[in-house]
């Protein structure tokens, strides 16, 4: 039997053979950036452009090591412009009242009038008497106060007033929302924070603290004259070797530590270098 053939042929659509043309777009599109001519002038410009990301990495890892000195190291850092920001506003004075016991006064406070002078802090000084007090101290460099004086000019106005209180005089920066600041070493870690000699430096807060609790016991009415004794003859020893204030500058604590000695009585003092020592800073 014979095979049956197909009923229609199919012929390809395209041929296969022929060339193929493709349809063009509708409008031409002109070049936005001109060709590449110069490869030298490119390869030049990727490289320079390799070199500063190179040095960019470079800094950034450098930027980040010395970051990280600084977080380690953040308590050895001492604040040369202090920290009166902290309490300062500006268009508004603040006031500082101080009350203490003219028995005893704050001679120290001589050179924080003059170190505020120095940071350019425009600074008014007020002195009131308690009726508790019939004859006010007289302290050096202390101008007298002036009662109508305009406050606005000042960024600091600090009030001393002379009342008959315990060996505990206080300091108030807000009575009417803070807790007064009590005992003359607190005062002076309040003042040395605003100039930014403590609470900055490990070496140079331990050699403060030992002053102040060396001071402490000198000024304490519940110690024994011996331990005193044995504390005065500690701070002559230190102030002959220098081996509290010789590697640091800290003028301030010397001046506290001349005044409560002073306060103190340099009749009292045995050591003949310790009573010159006091003589020089207060006098």
């Amino acid at each position: 039997m014979a095979a049956v053939g197909t009923m229609y042929a199919v012929r390809p659509h395209y041929d296969v053979d022929g060339c193929v043309t493709t349809p063009d777009i509708m409008y031409p599109v002109k070049r936005l950036y001109p060709p590449v001519t110069n490869l030298r002038q490119d390869k030049s410009l990727e490289e320079r452009q390799e070199s500063l990301l190179k040095k960019l990495d470079s800094l950034i890892a450098t930027a980040t090591a010395r970051l990280g000195d600084v977080a380690q190291s953040t308590s050895n850092v001492t604040q040369s412009d202090g920290r009166f920001s902290e309490i300062l506003q500006p268009g508004c004075p603040v006031d500082i009242v101080i009350r203490t016991n003219p028995a005893n006064p704050p001679i120290w406070l001589n050179h924080v009038k003059n170190l505020l002078e120095d940071s350019g802090i425009r600074s008014w000084w007020k002195f009131h008497t308690h009726s508790s007090v019939r004859v006010r101290p007289e302290m050096k460099s202390f101008p007298a106060s002036v009662e109508h004086e305009d406050r606005n000019p000042y960024q600091l106005i600090i009030t001393v007033v002379w009342s008959d209180v315990a060996q505990c005089p206080s300091l108030h920066t807000s009575p009417c929302n803070r807790t007064p600041i009590c005992g003359e070493s607190n005062i002076f870690r309040f003042f040395a924070r605003l100039f930014g000699v403590y609470d900055t430096s490990k070496n140079s807060d331990a050699v403060t603290d030992i002053c102040l609790d060396a001071c402490d016991v000198i000024t304490s009415p519940s110690l024994s004259n011996q331990e005193k004794a044995s504390t005065m003859k500690s701070i002559s020893t230190a102030v002959e070797k220098r081996s509290w204030f010789g590697d640091h500058s800290l003028p301030l604590l010397e001046s506290y530590v001349a005044s409560v000695l002073e306060n103190y009585g340099t009749k009292n003092i045995p050591q003949e270098g310790l009573k010159r020592w006091v003589t020089q800073r207060v006098g």
